[in-house]
């Protein structure tokens, strides 16, 4: 138009709507790139959380739609693992209904092992907390065990306390002072012990049990360390019934009873 036109040119000549065009077409397409973009941004999942994969219920290609499930995974920063417990078990522990470990309240060391490929393994974990409500079928109330970073720091010689793994747990109990701990078949009853005396005569004594297991008795009142407790079987016992006690070469205790 320069070279060949006369006046003002017309926007038409100047082909000023097909430049407008472009431009809003151009900015159509980068708004459809960028919308593209963003939903493609979408299509990648991420967990608010450092984990591992359980199950996947979709494939590549596959359409999904909103609300439904892709997958299972989990957290192994931290695991948990459910301990049903009795009202002994509670007393033995020295915990109550409702226990929350904080820094008054020290949590329990709890052993927890199982069989890995033929291999017994142990990892260490703590008793945190105690459900406040029993189990209505069981009469068990429930406690908490945590094993941080269990396929890190927290394996055992590599192998981890995997999700899903059936464990046997071993939880220390409260410290008891100046307690004497017997054989369990030296236990009678509830609270019942021979003592075989150093006249060679039999005493029967009521003690105080804190606790006790298939192998042993803890007493906290009413023996004395020393005492030599019968565990052979007695047929009609009585107070101060003469008694040939031996001593057996082992840690416990024993007299062979002779009734005479």
């Amino acid at each position: 138009w320069e070279d060949l036109g006369e006046g003002t040119a017309s926007a038409l000549t100047l082909r000023k709507p097909q430049l407008a065009e472009a431009k809003a077409r151009l900015l159509a397409a980068k708004a459809a790139l960028a919308q593209a973009q963003l939903q493609q941004s979408r299509t990648v999942l991420r967990a608010p959380f450092e984990g591992r994969v359980r199950t996947r219920s979709v494939s590549a290609g596959e359409y999904i739609t909103p609300g439904q499930i892709l997958g299972r995974a989990y957290d192994v920063s931290v695991f948990e693992i459910k301990l049903p417990l009795t009202d002994t078990d509670l007393s033995r522990m020295g915990v109550g209904i409702g226990f929350k470990h904080t820094a008054k309240n020290a949590a329990p060391v709890v052993d927890l092992s199982a069989n890995v490929a033929g291999n017994l393994h142990h990892w260490q974990a703590k008793l945190v907390r105690v459900d406040s409500a029993y189990d209505s079928s069981t009469r068990t109330v429930f406690g908490f065990a945590e094993r941080t970073d269990p396929y890190g720091k927290g394996a055992d010689q590599g192998v981890p306390l995997a999700a899903g793994l059936f464990v046997n747990a071993s939880i220390a109990g409260k410290d008891v002072q100046s307690a004497v701990i017997i054989p369990r078949a030296a236990l009678r009853g509830k609270d019942k012990v021979f003592v075989a005396n150093d006249d060679k005569t039999l005493s029967i004594k009521t003690v105080k049990v804190a606790a006790s297991t298939k192998r042993q008795a803890v007493i906290t009142l009413g023996l004395l360390p020393g005492e030599n407790v019968i565990t052979s079987p007695v047929r009609g016992v009585a107070e101060g019934m003469k008694i040939e006690p031996t001593n057996k070469a082992s840690t416990d205790a024993e007299a062979v009873v002779h009734q005479e």
